[in-house]
């Protein structure tokens, strides 16, 4: 047959253990080998000691391939690295925002009842001046550690909570009063501290920490946990009725279809934190107001709204929460 050496003169004949003649490569003429070797040369698999191996040429995944470098498969990637999310997993990601748009246009009746009347009569302040430090906190948590689904329903959360803010102390009173409680003053002065101190520590930690590469999670530790305190105190506030049902076996001041809505909007947002994020400062405090919630919805269905002989009027009843 054909020396395989004649298509390259210029080489030293190789070692038998690495060039073994076929019958087939004697059928290949000089040009099909070097179009071949020419296009093949950044393969380890077709070039062994810097000649063309013809049993590569003509059995591509042979055995004869050279063995200190195995061929690697392109655009495949090792199904144990791929982290997969059940489906309900991803469905209740996918719908905790939408909950969280439930329960952050829920007081929107009662502001435009306020503005129907011009008189905020005896509602309280506190749940739209702390809406707006809390969802302002947690917009700026998901932007440091970018998580669109938490930014983006927050600002949309703070956008409301200042609508409804500002939409508020226009017609509530200007001095201190135990409903509010304490000033409109008061309120404003403790959400600008809250944003204020929020934005000098992230650029304290920008300033200080960038050339590590690693201000940005540095600084959403301490505004998370900060987002969580608040959270929780705003979860909990309901419980402060939990005196005057107990005491009038009526609950008829826990509003049971916002209760549900915080229920389920805290349930999604368990189950996105703890499978989905796997972030902790997201799954703890939504735990938490679901423990909460469910105590308010039981306390409903335990008492409901109590028989007349032991309702309270509105008036009592706002003045036995006012103590």
């Amino acid at each position: 047959c054909t020396n395989h050496f004649e298509y390259f003169p210029s080489l030293s004949p190789p070692s038998p253990s690495i060039l073994i003649p076929s019958p087939l490569s004697t059928m290949l003429i000089p040009t099909q080998i070097s179009q071949i070797a020419t296009t093949s040369t950044s393969s380890s698999s077709f070039v062994t000691g810097g000649f063309v191996n013809p049993q590569s040429l003509l059995y591509p995944s042979n055995s004869f391939a050279s063995k200190s470098k195995p061929a690697t498969t392109l655009n495949m990637v090792d199904p144990s690295v791929v982290s997969s999310v059940p489906g309900w997993v991803k469905f209740c990601s996918n719908m905790a925002p939408l909950a969280s748009m439930a329960v952050l246009t829920a007081p929107y009746p009662t502001i435009q009842q306020v503005v129907k009347e011009k008189t905020v009569g005896n509602l309280p302040l506190l749940p739209y001046s702390s809406m707006v430090a809390n969802c302002f906190l947690w917009t700026v948590y998901g932007s440091l550690v970018q998580e669109s689904k938490i930014w983006v329903t927050n600002g949309i959360g703070l956008a409301l909570g200042a609508f409804y803010f500002f939409r508020f102390i226009k017609f509530a009173p200007k001095g201190q009063t135990a409903t509010l409680p304490g000033s409109v003053r008061q309120h404003a002065q403790a959400c600008m501290t809250i944003i204020l101190g929020t934005f000098a520590w992230a650029l304290a930690c920008f300033m200080t920490i960038q050339k590590k590469g690693n201000w940005a999670p540095y600084a959403a530790k301490l505004i998370g946990n900060a987002a969580v305190a608040l959270c929780l105190v705003m979860f909990a506030s309901p419980l402060s009725a939990l005196k005057t049902v107990l005491k009038t076996k009526s609950a008829r001041s826990i509003p049971l279809p916002f209760t549900l809505a915080t229920v389920l909007n805290c349930f999604f947002w368990s189950v996105a934190g703890l499978k989905d994020f796997k972030d902790f400062t997201v799954y703890f405090p939504n735990i938490c107001g679901l423990c909460l919630g469910l105590t308010q919805v039981a306390l409903k269905v335990v008492f409901g709204n109590g028989t007349p002989a032991t309702t309270m009027t509105k008036a009592e009843m706002d003045a036995e929460l006012a103590m």
